[in-house]
């Protein structure tokens, strides 16, 4: 089965069209095309937020110090796209919203000069109208525009964990590592037809991130010049995190997660510290 959209003929009152085609493995045509006229609301309404937060910091003693932070926002009058294939349009609308909130607790230990270190956990929600416009008129030359739907947002991450921090080693040298594991991104399945199969986002989540970086370097100095130098490395732990999942149910392979975060390893090179 192929499922693609393309610019079309038919104009509406906002401009071109788009047409929407179904092939079968052979190519034929599964049944006629369908025509969207692209229109725009007459009201439309510019976008806009309401963000607030509340902050409580403490310091304990001369080398604690703790932060707790509550964040809340509220989006409103965001773009969408709204498909109508009885009506034969896709609607640009401000009807979009969206709500996020986090909570975030934040640990961090001054030793010394060289020894840094900051706890931090975040949890999170997020939720949002998923037919933003920006989603399909960016990058996506001929994009499928389906049914809109509220619900989490492709970036949600209910836990994130991070730790880094600097130490100094013998030599002068400095360790300085980036510890993140973090919930998956959620996904959708759709079925042959590139349709959505159940709620949005909710088919199931990524595998769970978790990620070592980092940074070791020391200044160097050589004639009358001095500089940092070392190597830097990414994902100490090897393959893991995959980033991209067989969401179609029709597929042998649906839930098999591909497209692990690979190793890497380069250096340090700026001005001394």
């Amino acid at each position: 089965m192929k499922r693609f959209e393309k610019s079309g003929d038919r104009a509406g009152p906002s401009g071109a069209g788009a047409v929407d085609a179904i092939e079968g493995p052979d190519g034929t045509a599964l049944g006629p095309p369908a025509s969207f006229a692209h229109v725009t609301d007459a009201n439309l309404e510019t976008p806009e937020a309401y963000v607030g937060n509340v902050e409580w910091d403490q310091r304990f003693g001369r080398r604690f110090f703790l932060k707790v932070d509550y964040l809340r926002r509220h989006g409103s009058h965001e773009y969408i796209l709204d498909p109508d294939p009885v009506a034969g349009t896709i609607r640009l609308a401000s009807a979009g919203t969206s709500r996020y909130w986090e909570l975030e607790t934040t640990v961090r230990y001054l030793g010394s000069e060289r020894r840094d270190f900051t706890f931090s956990y975040v949890h999170s929600h997020g939720t949002a109208d998923l037919n933003n416009y920006d989603q399909f008129f960016g990058n996506l030359r001929n994009p499928i525009i389906r049914e809109n739907e509220n619900n989490l947002i492709p970036t949600d991450v209910p836990h994130r964990l991070m730790v880094r921090g600097t130490m100094g080693l013998p030599g002068k040298w400095v360790f300085a590592p980036v510890l993140e594991v973090r919930s998956g991104f959620p996904w959708s399945a759709v079925d042959e037809f590139l349709d959505f199969v159940g709620p949005r986002s909710r088919a199931g989540r990524l595998p769970t991130v978790s990620t070592l970086d980092f940074q070791l370097w020391r200044n160097w100095r050589f004639k009358k010049y001095r500089f940092r130098g070392g190597i830097k490395m990414y994902n100490v732990f090897g393959a893991s995190a995959d980033r991209d999942v067989q969401n179609n149910l029709t597929s042998p392979n649906y839930g098999t997660f591909y497209n692990p975060i690979e190793r890497s390893i380069g250096f340090v090179i700026g001005s001394a510290r």
